[in-house]
């Protein structure tokens, strides 16, 4: 049997088609792909923000064989281009390769395998919960003046681990006690906790907030609530030059158990020379 010379049956003898050369090292190689599926399995299924997670993805061909001497990466996306990890896979015998990875970021990742710049079989998600709690954010989200009752104000408070993320928590979780007035009512909503406190009295009110896991504080925080007996409510649509009457509440202290008097003179006047009419 003769076996064609590749330099004579090549359409230009001058400029010979080079012979494919196999290299199952090289990713950036033409030769064809052995690897036909993968199997990508995770250690931890529930891993935490900044948990190390161990990844093993094995190789087979068409034949269901192991495919060993590939040079794989292990690409994980959250979905937007701006943030992916790539970790080296290390090839063990039998066609398994595995590789560790982490993340401070609590959501989910789609993990999947490259050989140079191919991607590699299917995708498999990888989620990362947040860490335990660490801090409460609080803030005022509706102040006295805004309120309907002229009475309360709202502060939103969030828990999140070390790392920054949201941590899910439960109403039922939450101490809460102001230095003013009282704390009305504590709600979940969404992933904000919303605490209402009420207070008739004039003052800063010093209102501490702790988290409870299983009866023990993991994270606290405080923020000063400024509150007022005196709320003027100005009617909309008042003309340039008009006059008006609001209600004025004066609240004053207890005598301390005592007899105790107070006086007082009450000298006010607004001067509005312009008004938007809302």
């Amino acid at each position: 049997m003769t076996v064609p010379d590749p330099v004579a049956s090549s359409p230009d003898p001058q400029n010979p088609a080079p012979a494919l050369v196999t290299q199952p090292n090289d990713p950036t190689v033409t030769a064809p792909n052995p690897i036909a599926n993968l199997d990508i399995a995770f250690l931890s299924n529930t891993p935490r923000a900044g948990d190390d997670v161990a990844v093993s993805v094995q190789a087979r061909d068409a034949n269901n064989a192991p495919v060993t001497g590939q040079s794989l990466i292990l690409a994980l996306s959250t979905g937007r281009d701006f943030e992916k990890t790539y970790a080296l896979l290390e090839g063990a015998p039998g066609g398994l390769y595995t590789a560790t990875v982490n993340s401070t970021w609590a959501g989910t990742y789609r993990v999947g395998v490259r050989q140079g710049t191919i991607a590699v079989g299917t995708t498999k998600s990888l989620t990362f919960l947040p860490a335990d709690p660490s801090t409460i954010s609080l803030k005022l989200a509706t102040p006295q003046e805004k309120s309907s009752s002229k009475r309360e104000a709202v502060v939103s408070a969030v828990l999140r681990d070390s790392f920054g993320n949201v941590v899910d928590s439960l109403a039922r979780d939450y101490r809460v006690t102001t230095s003013v007035g009282k704390i009305k009512s504590v709600e979940k909503r969404g992933q904000e906790i919303a605490i209402t406190a009420e207070a008739d009295a004039w003052g800063v009110a010093n209102i501490s907030v702790s988290h409870l896991t299983r009866s023990v504080q993991d994270a606290a925080n405080t923020i000063d609530v400024p509150f007022s007996p005196i709320v003027l409510d100005i009617p909309k649509g008042v003309q340039t030059g008009a006059s008006f009457s609001v209600p004025v509440y004066i609240f004053l202290p207890p005598a301390s158990g005592k007899i105790g008097g107070y006086r007082f003179t009450l000298n006010y006047w607004l001067n509005i020379t312009s008004y938007p009419v809302l």
